[in-house]
């Protein structure tokens, strides 16, 4: 079943070995379908909603609708997408993963580390079939019109990295980019409305409008049909191939802030994220405040919320201070995030027993990098909401 399929119309599908276990699946009874992604997936009335609602009524369930699994959240990447999956997908038994975090990666951290992305692209992969061995996955890129290669028509780096993941585990995917491109190019629609056609994308050039929406989303319907169509005839094997990476991100380890770990004025709080389970806890750090800990292993980073009342703070590691804004141009609203402190997996220090240090700063410091975008409040305002840290080891 391996090859390429140009697909419906304009678009481009990468089948690979297809859906082996859900095409069987949804045409029985009921599936579990999870969506791991940005704000492309986490959008009201976008192609989660319209996909979801399609499988329900060409595929209607004997005892019900089929279940949506709804992990998305605006403005973060696949980095994030592995916390994300570690919290709440362990325990819901997804029979389809889709991921979809090609945007936010291209234009996040991951795109001055790209080796960051087959890390976590692969975490998530893991992740996934460890939540249940017989899952299908497929990838979906979307279109981002900050990617010159995109707007020539042509897969970007970070999309290599996935399709690279992909070829691996034979997962498939959906060019959603491709499509765009070439309804940009035909008498149908234009990427920006010029010429007096509709426009496919809004002028972020991040999102489609509504009428693109609806193009996207019978592109991803068609493809999807002809995976489902075609499945079932390769044979099962759950055993996952050995990983592409050392020190893969599947291994990461969660430990949660101890009150022990901290100086300073903090409070205990609970935070809500988009549609996305139950409240996290998390401690809320005021101005010079710390925390401090000791690592036994490869620290990868924190995992923290932010939002307007995020700040700048400073990470000694037992070297020269890091100084790290906790904000960016979507902090007009919450969400989780994860700072990577090292710039390398493969080529970590190993620390073992470092102490750690992370301070919210009280003051914006003298360096023009840190005034845009400004944080939105005061210094005197800024919170730091920090869940906890993420390493392969331990925290002692």
């Amino acid at each position: 079943m391996m090859g390429y399929d140009p697909g419906e119309g304009f678009g481009a599908v990468n089948i690979r070995k297809g859906f082996r276990c859900f095409g069987a699946k949804i045409k029985k009874g009921r599936v579990n379908i999870a969506y791991l992604g940005s704000s492309n997936t986490a959008a009201r009335n976008g192609w989660r909603g319209g996909v979801q609602a399609w499988f329900n009524e060409k595929f209607p369930g004997q005892d019900g609708n089929h279940t949506e699994i709804d992990l998305s959240l605006g403005g973060v990447g696949s980095i994030t997408g592995v916390f994300i999956a570690k919290e709440w997908l362990k325990d819901k038994k997804p029979d389809m993963v889709f991921i979809e975090f090609l945007p936010s990666d291209f234009r996040g951290p991951a795109n001055k580390n790209v080796d960051m992305v087959s890390h976590s692209a692969e975490a998530l992969v893991r992740i996934a079939k460890s939540a249940n061995p017989d899952c299908d996955i497929c990838f979906l890129y979307f279109f981002h019109g900050h990617s010159d290669e995109h707007m020539r028509g042509e897969p970007d780096r970070v999309q290599k990295i996935y399709e690279n993941i992909a070829d691996h585990y034979g997962i498939p995917s959906i060019d959603v980019a491709r499509f765009v491109f070439n309804l940009s190019n035909s008498s149908e629609m234009n990427l920006t409305g010029e010429g007096g056609k509709p426009a496919i994308y809004r002028q972020d050039m991040a999102h489609p409008t509504a009428e693109g929406n609806k193009k996207i989303l019978e592109f991803i319907k068609k493809s999807l049909l002809s995976m489902i169509e075609k499945s079932g005839d390769v044979s099962i094997d759950t055993q996952l191939p050995q990983p592409v990476n050392n020190d893969n991100l599947e291994e990461w380890k969660i430990c949660y802030v101890k009150k022990e770990m901290l100086a300073g004025r903090y409070t205990k709080v609970e935070k809500t994220f988009g549609n996305i389970g139950k409240p996290l806890e998390c401690f809320s750090l005021l101005p010079g405040a710390r925390l401090s800990f000791r690592v036994k292993g490869h620290l990868l980073g924190l995992y923290v919320v932010i939002g307007p009342n995020s700040g700048i703070i400073r990470c000694d590691m037992g070297g020269e201070p890091i100084l790290k804004k906790l904000f960016d141009s979507h902090c007009h609203f919450t969400r989780i995030w994860a700072w990577i402190m090292s710039q390398r997996l493969d080529n970590m220090k190993y620390l073992n027993g470092a102490n750690i240090t992370i301070e919210l700063l009280d003051h914006i410091p003298e360096d023009g990098k840190y005034s845009n975008p400004a944080p939105a409040k005061k210094p005197s305002e800024w919170t730091l909401d920090i869940i906890g840290m993420f390493v392969i080891g331990d925290v002692v």
